[in-house]
């Protein structure tokens, strides 16, 4: 909900040594506006400033603001508190008002019937939400000017002696949801003191780890909840994520059998410990488990996308889309399956359809999400542009993704492609170049530059680099045609005859599509 945008105008009282410039003015009239947030445990958010030259000195009382001069510059600024309001902004909102920004005497502005009875339907919403025996409705003003509304512990229960474990764990539980990680702790901490024997609250402080990314932390805490009760599921679930953040695939599927022979109706179980089943490439067991959990939840979005991944990684594109399909009409903002659905759809030569996937997930990404660029989306997204031609679109997609990831091979490739078809092969050198230094490996990458090699000319360059191709993969028939190419370039007629043979019994007819027109071989994909 959008702030109304009150400018809190304020100005310097009159000196009493020297002349103050337009802009010292300025900063001393943001100061005292900062003042007022900081007051009030907040962080100011600055709008705007400006100082004037001004005549003799004045000072002006207004019921919202101070105008005054030394006789030399006036400084004005206009922001706003990031940070929990005060109870009384909250009040304002209770009875469909809104808070006057920077008010010195607490008013509550007037609004239109509309926003009134929206500000009311928010704030009703806001108190079922909050368990009315621990928790008031508090709001905090976000970076966007947006005011939101949160739980906070009660004064009453926060003053009451009598507040037990469970309530503390409650509301750690609280301040994870709404990222208030200190808070959080000091929550958990105290359920765990006057709680110590119960392995509810250590488990929970596990959920907290988990959100911090301590997960060390985390598997202590959950490995000291299930020794207290070996039966506390939750533990084992909270200790499979430790496990799954740090790759250690195996212990995260024990734990999620554990779970699963504990609770064998846990929906959540079954998917997660698909998701262990990918890790390690199990794939049919993926599958077995995802279909148990949809089974037991048919709403289980999570589910439904390691099975879509999972037949996706067995080319079994129909029954991937299928799947993933059905995860993003439950969760939409999705970036994860709506790359795995386009990645089937480019199987089918969908084209289109795996664009309109990519750029789906770029903009959630950007958007939504606001996470650092995609560079994966970004280097398939590209891959399509060049698929159909549109080079300058192609060349900006991957040069995006090598900025978002500097080791991106895919991306480098793509965009070397770009320079190829370009006949910029110069800069398709330096790409190609720069993919071998990341992986001397890279079979494709030798390819790629030998292409280029024989393009310029320089068919023994282009010969050693087809060379290493095929070391590496001794039956990629695209390695046995360029090969038979430079030998033929190079006089090698009977060797070339050889290599040509090689590629027809992998792949037959792929040498005379490749077929160079004069002295340069087409792109390579």
């Amino acid at each position: 909900m959008n702030l109304t945008r009150i400018a809190a105008t304020a100005a310097l009282l009159p000196l009493l040594l020297g002349c103050v410039t337009p802009e010292k003015a300025a900063e001393q009239a943001e100061a005292q506006l900062a003042a007022k947030c900081t007051a009030t445990g907040r962080t100011y958010q600055a709008v705007s400033r400006s100082g004037v030259q001004t005549s003799p000195a004045f000072f002006i009382p207004t019921p919202f603001f101070f105008v005054g001069s030394t006789g030399s510059a006036t400084g004005f600024a206009s922001g706003y508190c990031i940070g929990p309001n005060p109870q009384w902004e909250t009040a304002c909102m209770e009875r469909g008002q809104m808070p006057v920004s920077m008010s010195a005497s607490n008013e509550c502005a007037v609004v239109d019937d509309m926003t009134r009875e929206s500000v009311l339907a928010i704030m009703a919403r806001a108190h079922a939400q909050c368990d009315p025996a621990v928790l008031d409705v508090g709001t905090v003003t976000t970076s966007g000017r947006q005011i939101q509304t949160r739980c906070v512990p009660s004064a009453a229960a926060a003053e009451s002696m009598t507040v037990d474990a469970d309530t503390h764990s409650k509301r750690g539980l609280i301040y994870v949801n709404q990222g208030d990680h200190k808070q959080a702790l000091a929550s958990f901490d105290t359920a765990v003191r006057l709680a110590p024997a119960d392995p509810f609250h250590v488990a929970a402080r596990a959920r907290l780890h988990l959100a911090t990314g301590d997960f060390e932390s985390a598997i202590g805490d959950a490995t000291t909840a299930i020794r207290m009760n070996p039966a506390l599921f939750e533990a084992y679930e909270n200790r499979a994520a430790a496990y799954n953040a740090l790759g250690r695939f195996d212990d995260m599927y024990a734990d999620l059998s554990t779970v699963i022979t504990l609770a064998p109706r846990r929906a959540y179980a079954y998917g997660e410990r698909s998701q262990a089943s990918i890790n390690l490439g199990r794939l049919d067991e993926a599958i077995a488990d995802a279909t148990k959990a949809i089974e037991l939840d048919p709403g289980i979005s999570y589910a439904r996308y390691t099975r879509g991944f999972a037949y996706s990684r067995l080319n079994r594109p129909d029954e991937a889309i299928a799947d993933l399909s059905l995860s993003l009409r439950l969760f939409p903002n999705f970036p994860s399956a709506l790359k795995t659905r386009a990645e089937s759809y480019v199987r089918l030569n969908r084209l289109d359809d795996a664009f309109a996937d990519y750029d789906a997930a770029i903009r959630i990404n950007d958007t939504v999400l606001r996470l650092k660029p995609d560079a994966n989306a970004l280097t398939e997204r590209g891959f399509i542009h060049l698929e159909k031609g549109d080079l300058d679109k192609a060349f900006a997609d991957a040069d995006a993704a090598i900025r978002a990831d500097p080791k991106s091979i895919r991306a480098r490739g793509v965009r070397a492609q770009v320079h190829v078809r370009r006949k910029t092969y110069d800069q398709a050198l330096q790409d190609y170049n720069s993919i071998l230094e990341l992986d001397p490996k890279q079979s494709t990458a030798f390819i790629g530059r030998g292409a280029v090699y024989f393009n310029l000319g320089e068919f023994a360059r282009a010969l050693a680099d087809f060379d290493a191709t095929l070391e590496l993969d001794r039956r990629n028939p695209y390695g046995f045609c360029l090969r038979s190419f430079a030998k033929l370039k190079l006089g090698k007629l009977t060797e070339a005859t050889a290599d040509i043979e090689a590629a027809e019994a992998i792949r037959p007819g792929l040498c005379r599509s490749l077929l160079p027109r004069g002295n340069v071989i087409g792109p390579i994909l």
